[in-house]
């Protein structure tokens, strides 16, 4: 319901979206073979792909699906899916970390119960066990690009507080003050909130 009730307050500019003419990708994870799935995001799919690509496990009744095929939160399959863009021929690619530089992820330490939660869908179970193998390969990329890829890497500083579960407001105003001056960093817009200014982790990788 949330991205729903998100777009009927905050409607997208479909039309500028589409003018624009740049391809958008929406990560799923499908939840029978526990593959990441990369959805061309069109008008008439937005809703369904968006919903999607941040169903959380657990977190859905019903899972929701896109063209008929029940997905689940992309970040199972592919949380940085930065080897994909480097595979489909992006040289040039910008990628945003929600964690910190230096973190990585550790293995999951109850195998048997995310089995047991998901025993109607094993290789959705398999996929969440091996999660922290893939980000942290993808990782590893982002560190040792290939010679002909030149990465901006935006992470946050460690004071970053927002976490995918947090609804503290003031954690979430100071965590979007802080992607926002980022991006404007990025886009070589340098402007400063009073208490909220910061300035988050940017790195550049080039060949």
């Amino acid at each position: 319901w949330l991205w729903r009730t998100t777009t009927r307050h905050l409607p997208l500019n479909l039309f500028k979206y589409e003018q624009r003419n740049i391809p958008l990708y929406a990560t799923t994870t499908n939840l029978e073979t526990g593959q990441a799935e990369y959805i061309a995001v069109s008008r008439e799919n937005i809703t369904e792909a968006m919903e999607a690509t941040c169903a959380l496990p657990v977190a859905y009744r019903h899972n929701p699906t896109v063209s008929g095929v029940a997905m689940s939160d992309g970040g199972i399959a592919d949380s940085i899916p930065v080897i994909e863009a480097y595979n489909r021929g992006a040289r040039e690619i910008t990628v945003i970390l929600s964690k910190p530089l230096g973190f990585h992820k550790s293995e999951t330490k109850l195998p048997w119960l995310i089995k047991s939660m998901f025993h109607d869908h094993p290789k959705f179970a398999e996929a969440v066990l091996s999660r922290a193998e893939r980000y942290n390969a993808a990782l590893d990329f982002i560190a040792n690009p290939p010679a002909d890829c030149k990465l901006t890497v935006i992470a946050p500083k460690e004071s970053f507080q927002v976490g995918r579960l947090t609804r503290n407001l003031e954690k979430l105003e100071q965590g979007y003050q802080m992607g926002r001056e980022a991006g404007y960093r990025l886009c070589g817009l340098i402007p400063c909130y009073g208490d909220n200014c910061y300035q988050s982790e940017r790195l550049e990788r080039a060949a």
